[in-house]
Formats: C-alpha cells, structure tokens, sequence
C-alpha cells in the first residue's frame, strides 16, 4: 500500500469522478468507475515505477521508502507495478471512445519520467503535470464528453506543475549526488523557486476567473478563499521568503492538501452552491 502512495491514488480516482460529474451531471455509471479505477491503478503503477527508478536518490532524501527499507524487494515492485498497468490500461478498453490511448500515453510517459525525462530540467515537471491534467479528460471521456471539465484540467497543470517543481528542490542535494540534472541543480535552484512561484501565482490569479465570468457562485468562491487559495498564498510566499529545502516537504503538503478542496470548490459551484 505504501509503495503505491494511497493517497495520491485516492485524489487520481477523485478527479476522474468529479470530472464526469463536472462534465455531464451524470454522478454514476459503470464507465465512470472503469474509469476512475483505472485511473487510480495507472497513477499506482507510475508512482511504483518512480521508487524503482529513484532508488538511489530516495536512499538519500526518503530512507523511509519502501524499496529503500527493503520491506519489498526491487523485482516485487516490478512484478506490481505491471499487474497495476496491465489491469488499468484493460479497464480503459470499457471506458470507450479515445480513452485507451490516453491510458496508453500517460502509462508511457510515467514510464519514461526518471530515467529520461526528468534529466531535462523542466521538461519532467511539464511532464508529471500534463499526464496529471489528463485525468480530467478521461474523466470527460467516461461521459463521451473530453473538454467537459477543462477548467479543472487547467487547475490541475498549474498546482502539479509548482509542486513537482518543489519536490526537486526538496531533493536538490540528494539529485545533484546522483548526478541527476532537474530544474533545482541548475543556479541553486533559484529558476525552480522562480518558475513554482510563477505557476502557484498563475493558478491564484485563474481560481478567480469561473467567479469573475459568473460561471460558479459563492459556495466556490468560499471554498476557495477559505481552502485553496489560503494554502496557494502561504505556499508561495514561503517560497519567495526561505531557501531551506526541509521547508520544501511542507510546502509539497499544503498543495496537495489544496487539490481535494479544488475538486470540492468546482463541484459545488457547478451545483450552484
């Protein structure tokens, strides 16, 4: 259970949901839970097969890891991480349309992530955050409606982006003596700090825009002064005030804390709450 971090898991199967329900009022449906399901696995499998691939820079930075432990072998985890994607991607043929393939395409890229992706500063956090944006399409698929929840693929980008940018300052030291070359090794990780700030701030600014055009009403607008944005500001503004990466892991939770709330904010706004 630890190998595939739940909760990530949790909130991947979350998103598909709400943007079944965002995209096309249907709260149930056989599709829509192949859909989530599978979703929840893939995210699974690519979070396994980021522990087999980052062993080494976990040793250093998350010595608690599973792998690191030794609580499971090396061959275990790989043995679950293709039962996980092999069980996801055959879920995805129920959810219909184009979904297999983005299934298809987002299983490759988590399983291209470490060993090549991330060594190109940047272009692994726009990586983890488009695959993370996906979520909200397929959900969109399960209702035969892919741009339905766009709103909250655009959410989605935006906090992935910032919080994968934390989570290489977080392990600057540990990815520098591996020889890992992320957007944090490059200028004591001032561009990471500059760019995460830049996309919490974006998505600050864009929370504001469904209220401002009049698409969701006060139960939104609650949720997200009160939850999200609360969590966005204090975010980047320990970003702007430390540079010790130990704050980082803190940081890395507030936005993950702030994405459940988004999810909560824009189901009550398309309610009319």
């Amino acid at each position: 259970m630890k190998l595939s971090r739940p909760i990530n898991c949790i909130i991947t199967f979350m998103s598909v949901w709400v943007a079944a329900i965002i995209a096309d009022n249907i709260f149930f449906s056989q599709r829509i839970v192949l859909a989530s399901v599978s979703a929840g696995l893939i995210a699974a499998y690519g979070n396994i097969v980021n522990d087999i691939f980052d062993i080494k820079v976990d040793r250093l930075s998350k010595p608690n890891r599973p792998l690191v432990k030794g609580i499971v072998g090396r061959r275990g985890a790989l043995i679950l991480a293709i039962v996980f994607c092999v069980t996801g991607l055959a879920l995805s043929f129920g959810v219909g349309g184009s979904a297999p393939v983005v299934a298809s395409v987002s299983a490759l890229l988590l399983l291209l992530y470490t060993p090549l992706l991330k060594g190109v500063p940047f272009l692994g956090n726009l990586t983890v955050a488009f695959v993370a944006s996906l979520a909200f399409i397929y959900g969109g698929m399960a209702v035969d409606k892919p741009f339905g929840a766009l709103i909250l693929s655009v959410f989605a980008f935006l906090v992935h982006l910032g919080r994968e940018l934390v989570k290489d300052i977080e392990d600057r030291l540990a990815d520098s003596r591996v020889g890992h070359r992320t957007a944090a090794t490059l200028g004591n990780a001032r561009f990471a700090r500059l760019a995460a700030i830049a996309a919490i701030v974006a998505l600050i600014v864009a929370t504001f825009i469904p209220v401002a055009i009049g698409l969701y009403g006060a139960g939104y607008f609650l949720v997200i002064l009160i939850g999200v944005d609360f969590f966005l500001v204090e975010s980047a503004h320990l970003l702007a005030r430390t540079k010790n990466e130990p704050e980082m892991h803190r940081i890395a939770v507030w936005l993950k804390i702030a994405m459940p709330l988004g999810l909560l904010a824009v189901l009550l706004g398309h309610l009319g709450w």
